[in-house]
C-alpha cells in the first residue's frame, strides 16, 4: 500500500467543519434559476463489486490520478445490490426508495420513471448536450437509464476482459464525433470476481488491478483529446461483499470508494458524511443544474471548495403522497365525467348502492373516500367486463387504502388489486395488478405496485414501482395504462406519472383472456393473500388515456374534494 493511501486511511474518519453554501433546491427544467455550470462535462468510471479495497489493491492508475483529488472509502450505500446502488447514483435517492432491483433492470426498458436519471436531467437542461453511457453489464443501459431521452448507450456483451475491450473500442470511436457532457464507464468484472473467487482475494484484487490499468488507458485517452480540461472526473464503486456474497448491511458491504478530481475542488480537510445517491447531487452541481425536488442528495462537505451541506432534505414526494389524506365519505361531484370519457369507460363501480353486483362472499363495505368502499380482506368483485384484443388498450382506475401492518404482513405476500387471470399461474395468459409486500432483496416492507402481463406462450413482463414512503392507511388514486401501440405500461399514482416500462415484444402483444375482469381477487377466487384495506371507485377503459383525459379525471375528483368542506391532504 502507498504511504499516501496509510495517510488517508488514518485520516478519513477525521471529519472537518467546512463552510456551508446551502444549494437552492427546484424543480429540475420548471423555471428554476439557472445555476452557471462549475465544468465543461463529468466523467464517472463505475466500478462493481469493490467496496473500500483500493488501499490494499496495487492500483497505479487510480493513485495517479486521483493524487491531487477528493477520496473516501467511506461513501455508504444504503441497498448493497448493483440495481438499487447505481440506481442510487442516478436518481439521488437511496436503492429502497427508487426500488429497481436487478431482476428490474435486466427485464424491462424504461422511460418516464418517478425518479428521473441524471442523463435524463442534463438532457433536459440543455437538449443539445450529449449523454452516453458504455457498460458491459447490460442491465446498467436496459433497465436504469430512460430509454426516450436520447441517450447513447452501448451495452458490451458480458463482464469479461474481451467484452472490455469491445467496449472500450467503441468509446474510442464514439469520442472521435461526440464530446458529451456527462460520460459514464462502467466495469462488472469485478463484481464477477467477488463471486467467483470471495471479496477482498488475491484473486479479486488481481482483476481491479486490470481494471485499474484500463481506467489508465482510457484517461489518458481523454486527456490526449483534450477533454479532461475543466472535466470533473469520478471514481465510484457500488457495494463491497461478504465471503462470496453480497446485500448484507457488514461494514465491508456498504462501505464503497469515491473518488473525484478536477479544477476547484477543496485543497483540506476530508469528504463528510456521504451516501452514494450523493453522486447524483454533485454531477448535477458541477454541470450548473438544479436539484429536482424529488431527490434526497445532497452535495456532501469537503468536494467542492465553499460549497456542501451537512444535512439531507425530504423528497416533495412526501407531499404528493400527502394530497387526499384524511379526507373520506365524500360525496361525488354533480356533474358527471365529460361523455368522451364516458364512451371509453366500459365499467365504473361507486360501491355506494343498496346492492353492488357482483360483489362475492361476505359483501362487505366500509367507509370509502367516496361513500363506501369494497373491504378486500373479505370479499372480492366480479366486474363482468373482458378485456379484449379489439380493445384501444386499457386503463384501469382505482382509489385505494392500504391497511397492512408492515411489521406482520406476510413475507412475499402480493395481494391482487385488479386481474383476469389465475395468478397462482403467472404464465398464463393475462394481466395482473398486484402489491408487492416484503420480499427477498431488501428482508423489508417495500410498497410497491406490480404490474404483469402474460401472453399465450408463458412469456411474461413483470414491471414493479415503488410507492413513495408514508402511503400507507391514507387513500391514493392508482391507474394503469395499458398502451398496445407504444408497448409501454404506465403507472399514475394521485395522478401524477410514477413511471412506465415496457410490456411483451410486438409479436405477442395480445395478452387479452376474454374474462371477466375481477378486483381483489384472482379469476379463481381463491388467492391465498387478501390485501387489508379498501378499494373505491373502479374505473375500466377501454383506450389508453391520454395525459390530458388523466388530468380531467383529477380535476373532475378534485372538484368533490374542495367543495366538501373538509380540511385533510394538501392544496
Amino acid at each position: 500500500m502507498s504511504e499516501r493511501k496509510r495517510r488517508f486511511m488514518r485520516g478519513c474518519f477525521l471529519p472537518v467543519l467546512l463552510g456551508i453554501a446551502i444549494l437552492f433546491l427546484g424543480l429540475a427544467g420548471a423555471g428554476a434559476e439557472e445555476r452557471t455550470p462549475k465544468y465543461d462535462r463529468v466523467i464517472i468510471f463505475g466500478v462493481d463489486g469493490v467496496g473500500a479495497l483500493i488501499p490494499e489493491t496495487e492500483t497505479p492508475s487510480f493513485d495517479r490520478i486521483f493524487a491531487d483529488g477528493r477520496v473516501t472509502y467511506d461513501a455508504f450505500s444504503n441497498v448493497t445490490v448493483s440495481a438499487p446502488a447505481w440506481g442510487a447514483m442516478f436518481y439521488g435517492v437511496p436503492g429502497e426508495v427508487h426500488g429497481i432491483s436487478n431482476d428490474d433492470a435486466s427485464r424491462m426498458h424504461k422511460k418516464n420513471l418517478l425518479y428521473p436519471s441524471i442523463f435524463k436531467l442534463v438532457r433536459e437542461a440543455d437538449p443539445d448536450a450529449r449523454v452516453a453511457s458504455f457498460s458491459n453489464w447490460s442491465a446498467i443501459n436496459w433497465g436504469l437509464i430512460e430509454q426516450d431521452i436520447g441517450a447513447d448507450l452501448f451495452p458490451a456483451v458480458n463482464k469479461a476482459p474481451k467484452s472490455n475491450e469491445q467496449m472500450i473500442s467503441k468509446l474510442y470511436k464514439y469520442l472521435d464525433e461526440v464530446s458529451p457532457r456527462l460520460l459514464f464507464i462502467y466495469f462488472g468484472e469485478t463484481d464477477t470476481a467477488l463471486h467467483s473467487y470471495g471479496y477482498g482475494t488475491i484473486y479479486q484484487k488481481e482483476v481491479i488491478t486490470e481494471v485499474d490499468r484500463q481506467i489508465g488507458e482510457i484517461y489518458d485517452e481523454l486527456d490526449r483529446r483534450g477533454l479532461l480540461e475543466n472535466s470533473l472526473v469520478i471514481f465510484v464503486t457500488d457495494h463491497g461483499g461478504s465471503v462470496v456474497l453480497h446485500g448484507g448491511m457488514t461494514d465491508e458491504e456498504t462501505h464503497c470508494t469515491f473518488a473525484v478530481t478536477g479544477p476547484g475542488l477543496e485543497k483540506e480537510g476530508t469528504i463528510g458524511a456521504m451516501e452514494l445517491q450523493d453522486v447524483a447531487a454533485i454531477v448535477l452541481y458541477a454541470l450548473g443544474i438544479e436539484q429536482p425536488e424529488c431527490q434526497t442528495a445532497k452535495v456532501p462537505t469537503g468536494i467542492f471548495a465553499g460549497a456542501g451541506e451537512e444535512t439531507r432534505k425530504e423528497s416533495k414526494f412526501r407531499e404528493l403522497i400527502e394530497r387526499y389524506a384524511g379526507y373520506e365519505s365524500l360525496s361525488l361531484p354533480e356533474e358527471p365525467l365529460p361523455e368522451e370519457l364516458r364512451k371509453k369507460r366500459v365499467y365504473y363501480q361507486t360501491f355506494d348502492g343498496e346492492r353492488v353486483k357482483g360483489l362475492e362472499k361476505k359483501k362487505e363495505l366500509g367507509p370509502g373516500l367516496f361513500g363506501k368502499a369494497m373491504e378486500m380482506s373479505s370479499t372480492y368483485l366480479t366486474t363482468g367486463s373482458r378485456h379484449t384484443a379489439k380493445w384501444d388498450g386499457m386503463t384501469v382506475a382505482f382509489w385505494l387504502r392500504d391497511r397492512s401492518n408492515p411489521e406482520t404482513v406476510e413475507k412475499d405476500s402480493d395481494p391482487v388489486l385488479v386481474a383476469d387471470k389465475n395468478w397462482r399461474y403467472p404464465k398464463y395468459k393475462g394481466f395482473v395488478i398486484a402489491l408487492r409486500n416484503r420480499d427477498d432483496l431488501y428482508e423489508r416492507y417495500t410498497d410497491k405496485i406490480q404490474i404483469h402481463v402474460a401472453d399465450e406462450k408463458g412469456r411474461r413482463q413483470d414491471i414493479l414501482w415503488n410507492l413513495p414512503e408514508g402511503y400507507r392507511n391514507k387513500w391514493i388514486h392508482c391507474m394503469a395504462v395499458f398502451d398496445p401501440e407504444t408497448r409501454y405500461v404506465s403507472l399514475y399514482v394521485n395522478f401524477a406519472l410514477a413511471g412506465s416500462a415496457q410490456m411483451l415484444p410486438e409479436k405477442h402483444k395480445d395478452w387479452s383472456t376474454g374474462r371477466s375482469i375481477i378486483a381483489g381477487q384472482s379469476v379463481t377466487g381463491k388467492y391465498t393473500y387478501n390485501m387489508e384495506g379498501e378499494m373505491d371507485e373502479l374505473m375500466i377503459f377501454s383506450s389508453a388515456l391520454t395525459e390530458e383525459e388523466i388530468a380531467t379525471i383529477r380535476d373532475w375528483y378534485d372538484s368533490a374534494v374542495s367543495q366538501s368542506g373538509q380540511r385533510a391532504g394538501i392544496d
